[in-house]
């Protein structure tokens, strides 16, 4: 079995996808909000880092 077949999405399967992520994210930040609070700078700064590549890559297409 290989789970890195090439697969094509609809923007409604990403855009539901998306939706799941965004609420997971929510949920495990309200459970674990006292565990993430001491890393949230780190947290913020890894968020920036990330961003960098695919905005790069959008500004060169742009």
């Amino acid at each position: 079995m290989n789970i890195f077949k090439p697969t094509t999405f609809t923007w409604a399967q990403l855009g539901e996808f998306k939706w799941a992520i965004f609420l997971i994210g929510i949920a495990v930040g309200a459970t674990w909000s006292q565990f993430f609070s001491r890393y949230t700078l780190w947290i913020f700064i890894l968020g920036l880092i990330l961003s960098i590549y695919p905005t790069i890559i959008w500004l060169r297409e742009h």
